[in-house]
């Protein structure tokens, strides 16, 4: 704040008014922060420009300010005067004078009664402002109102003492590119009707219990290390992340500085992410000095060749350099569609992840992309939120937005009303959970009210383009042209573009080679199946362009494109040869430096050039030619596409129970009996497939697979989930004829499910005399947080010859409670160094005061690790009395490894921020 008046003095004494200005919109998040006036608004940007009188006002609370760095008498009056004479004290009944820069030692306040005259509140000793004032009132909040506060100053001034100034600086080409944005945005159809989408997070602690917002993709604390310590090597089977819930997109925007959004086609990705930046634009029209400025690019329009740093600056409205300006977070960096860009998507990603860990990373960003097109290639090294399927209070949410009144007839149709009704996969809520299916239900029933509504997405959006042609004949725009011969061009179109691995938007004369005339793109962009931007042509929605490939699919044969599939281990040799040829193959494999990203890179290349991009149109050909649908499984499934029959059988109703069964026995054979990359595949099917045929299945294989088997048929258990699921693993943990490592998979699999009724269970298992299921049961007690596990997990932290106390060492600090605390102690004290590292951690997770002697002895430890979780841990509890220690660490440059992270710190890093907290705290 001293920085900040001095700045204004001086910009002041230079006849600069542009610092006040900022400094208006600077002041309105303090205000909200330190007086609670949530409504603030600047009235020089949502009234008009040059506001008379005053500057900020909050309606709901009746207070207006005067922004001045004029602190003498006579400015005072005037704003008084103004004040009466614009009559604003209808709307505020209370004026405060805020002064910048420093406001008088007294004001004697002849003739503000005069001016006041009881119309509103002024008091001359109370209301006439300036940062002193600030700084007493701050001294009263709570901390966690301080850090806020804190951090609000940081964006505006920066550490070095910078006043935050927009840099952009040019208000009129802004203005016309909000508006510009906002218009078509607004076009979009979905944007203003949005409902938010629920969805979970893969986040976890870094260390300073903030969510991880770069590096790698981040799993569940413990679960890495302790799977390949129960393997007996590093490096061992990938796990599935440990997920939180988030109670919409917009807590993940707020969580997370940068993400990766993904969801299942139709899922609402790309309407949230307009949505979004809709949202963005409206608060820097509102807000222009501290929101900052959205950039929404399509990633289809990142040319072949291009930078990143071109690409950006395509959709750069300004002469500024936008990386400079998204790496000081004021621009947010809108990126949709990872997935579409065709061949070219790995390269484009390899860049985009360059940037984002490189020194001009993006403050904000986030990136959309199709949930299983999310591979090794396209991986940003980032958080990832999922969308998950709307839930029946959003649907009906979602058809209100769309038919007002109308709706309630629809939604008899598409809700359940029964639980066998939501289980059926006839039932119509089953499509009515994803956006754009739910979006082409509407329409279809609007253009014929009375007809039944077609139950999958084959027929469904055949309907949608039947319905969207005919309304185009109405409207006399049919241009000559027969419904099969747009039927026809537009599937060549779609064919072609998914076989030749072409990004999601192509050039017009392109397009027109398989069109065959402009007269069809006319039609096909008026009836809302494709549409043209500039030079470039696409079709109005992704599973649009699928289900024309499903059509040119019917009358080619599927077998076009079913070919054999080879094995992962042959691709990753080829690519060793041709890793040696071309350059960046080797960038690829070698940047995670490890031989595992050969293999991952290989299956990307297997699933790319192999069938992954043909899932979605071959599960719309079951649909359109329910005949051949047993016959699309079967030929999957000999031509080793595990994944795509799991995929149809879970997605198409035209599957028979007959073809069902074999593709379960066929899964669950190449479970037992495939190599690695087969049996993750397989897992994932059956996880798809979820019926009680694969659970039962899946079960036995946990009670007498093989170790890797096993633990690929936790993951799947994990994927299915519910009760049942849960009720046959508890089962398993209790029998005791079942071998020590099934019931370890059983406990893991409960953990990972986060089913509470496990606790007494696993508190039992931690008395097993197999080491791996008392360390499965601690870590999974861990994952859980239940309090009443606390005392069986102190007794396992203090028991003589339990190997691996660390496990609960690791699941008391992840549940927090305080009586821990000695146990944790004594662990520290006496423990194995593992066991004093994670107990030093829990101390710090769970703030315990009684932990500091013990942390500031720490500090002295040889190991840089040890020193650096200590000084972590000490400015978690901020107890003063560790500062003189702290600062005696300031210049460490030790190395701290913080386990289960996979990430590495300084000492001196992990002691600043403890000081800072520290020191924070204190002066509260």
């Amino acid at each position: 704040m001293v920085r900040f008046v001095t700045e204004v003095e001086f910009a002041s004494s230079m006849n600069r008014t542009d610092i006040n200005h900022v400094s208006e919109t600077l002041l309105i998040p303090l205000f909200a922060e330190i007086y609670g006036y949530k409504n603030l608004k600047n009235l020089n940007y949502t009234e008009r420009k040059d506001f008379p009188g005053i500057d900020l006002g909050d309606e709901t609370a009746g207070v207006a300010f005067q922004i001045t760095a004029t602190p003498g008498s006579e400015k005072i009056k005037d704003s008084l005067t103004k004040f009466v004479k614009y009559k604003h004290y209808e709307r505020f009944n209370h004026l405060v004078v805020y002064i910048i820069s420093k406001k008088q030692d007294s004001y004697v306040g002849s003739g503000f009664d005069e001016i006041i005259d009881n119309k509103f509140t002024f008091d001359k000793d109370t209301d006439i402002r300036d940062s002193r004032d600030i700084l007493r009132d701050i001294y009263s909040l709570q901390i966690e109102q301080l850090l806020r506060i804190e951090e609000i100053l940081e964006a505006n001034l920066g550490r070095g003492g910078a006043l935050w100034v927009n840099r952009l600086n040019e208000p009129v080409a802004e203005g016309q590119y909000l508006k510009k944005l906002l218009a078509e945005l607004e076009s979009f159809q979905g944007v203003q009707e949005h409902v938010e989408l629920s969805a979970t997070g893969e986040v976890t602690s870094n260390g300073h219990g903030e969510p991880a917002s770069s590096g790698q993709k981040v799993k569940a604390p413990g679960l890495q290390l302790i799977e390949e310590l129960m393997m007996g090597q590093a490096g061992g089977h990938p796990v599935e992340a440990g997920t939180i819930t988030l109670n919409g997109i917009k807590e993940a925007v707020e969580k997370l500085p940068k993400f990766v959004l993904l969801g299942e086609p139709g899922g609402g990705k790309t309407t949230t992410v307009r949505r979004l930046a809709y949202e963005a634009a409206h608060e820097r029209m509102a807000r222009p000095a501290t929101a900052p400025l959205p950039l929404l690019l399509d990633m289809v329009r990142w040319r072949e060749g291009q930078t990143v740093y071109d690409f950006i600056r395509s959709g750069w409205s300004f002469n500024a350099n936008p990386l400079d300006l998204l790496a000081r977070g004021e621009v947010t960096l809108y990126l949709d569609g990872l997935d579409a860009m065709g061949e070219r998507g790995a390269k484009n990603a390899e860049r985009l992840r360059e940037l984002l860990q490189s020194q001009q990373a993006p403050r904000r960003a986030l990136v959309t992309c199709r949930e299983y097109a999310y591979t090794a290639e396209l991986n940003l090294e980032l958080p990832i939120v999922r969308a998950k399927e709307l839930d029946e209070r959003q649907i009906e949410h979602f058809a209100r937005n769309y038919l007002g009144d109308k709706a309630e007839e629809f939604l008899q149709l598409v809700l359940p009303e029964t639980e066998d009704d939501r289980q059926s996969a006839r039932h119509l809520c089953r499509l009515a959970r994803n956006p754009y299916l739910l979006t082409a239900l509407i329409e279809v029933h609007q253009a014929s009210p009375g007809n039944q509504l077609p139950r999958n997405t084959g027929t469904l959006l055949n309907a949608l383009v039947r319905g969207l042609w005919e309304r185009e004949l109405k409207r006399g725009a049919g241009g000559g042209q027969s419904l099969e011969e747009v039927m026809d061009t537009c599937s060549r179109l779609a064919f072609s573009m998914i076989k030749e691995n072409l990004p999601s938007s192509v050039p017009v004369g392109l397009a027109l080679r398989h069109l065959k005339s402009s007269e069809v793109l006319r039609v096909g962009c008026g009836a809302n199946i494709i549409e043209q931007s500039n030079a470039e042509v696409r079709f109005y929605h992704q599973l649009l362009q699928e289900y024309f490939a499903a059509v040119r699919l019917s009358r080619v044969g599927f077998r076009r494109v079913l070919g054999k599939k080879p094995s992962v281990t042959w691709v990753a040799l080829k690519h060793v040869l041709l890793a040696f040829l071309r350059k960046e193959y080797w960038k690829t494999l070698m940047r995670q430096r490890r031989f595992g990203a050969l293999s991952a890179h290989a299956r990307v290349n297997v699933y790319r050039d192999f069938g992954l991009k043909w899932y979605e149109s071959l599960v719309m050909l079951c649909d359109l030619q329910p005949q051949h649908a047993d016959k699309i499984v079967s030929a999957a499934l000999e031509s080793n596409h595990l994944f795509l029959a799991g995929y149809a059988t879970a997605k198409s109703d035209s599957v028979s129970e007959e073809a069902k069964a074999k593709a379960v026995s066929f899964l669950l054979k190449a479970l037992r009996r495939g190599n690695s990359d087969r049996r993750d595949e397989a897992a994932q099917a059956l996880g798809l497939i979820a019926d009680d045929s694969v659970v039962s299945g899946l079960i036995e294989v946990l009670k007498h697979g093989r170790f890797n088997v096993q633990l690929a048929a936790v993951g799947a258990l994990t994927q299915i989930g519910g009760e049942d699921v849960a009720a046959r693993l508890l089962k398993v943990l209790r029998d005791e004829s079942a071998s020590s490592l099934s019931r370890a998979r059983a406990a893991q699999a409960l953990g990972r499910m986060q089913y509470v009724g496990a606790v007494p269970d696993l508190l039992s298992a931690l008395k097993d005399e197999n080491w791996r299921e008392r360390w499965v049961a601690a870590i999974a007690l861990g994952q859980l947080k239940e309090r009443s596990s606390v005392p069986g997990l102190v007794e396992a932290l203090s028991a003589t010859g339990w190997h691996g106390q660390w496990t609960a060492a690791w699941a008391l600090g992840n549940i927090g409670d305080e009586a821990a605390v000695p146990a944790l102690l004594s662990s520290m004290r006496q423990g194995d160094v593992l066991g004093r590292y994670f107990s030093a951690v829990a101390l710090g997770e769970i703030r315990s005061a009684q932990a500091v002697p013990d942390l500031i002895q720490a500090l002295s430890s040889d190991l840089s690790s040890m020193r650096g979780v200590a000084a972590w841990g000490l400015g978690r509890i901020r107890d003063p009395i560790a500062l003189p220690d702290l600062e005696a660490l300031s210049d460490d440059a030790g190395e701290v490894e913080w386990l289960l992270e996979n990430r590495l710190t300084k000492v001196r890093d992990e002691v600043e921020e403890a000081i800072r907290s520290i020191l924070v705290d204190r002066n509260r």
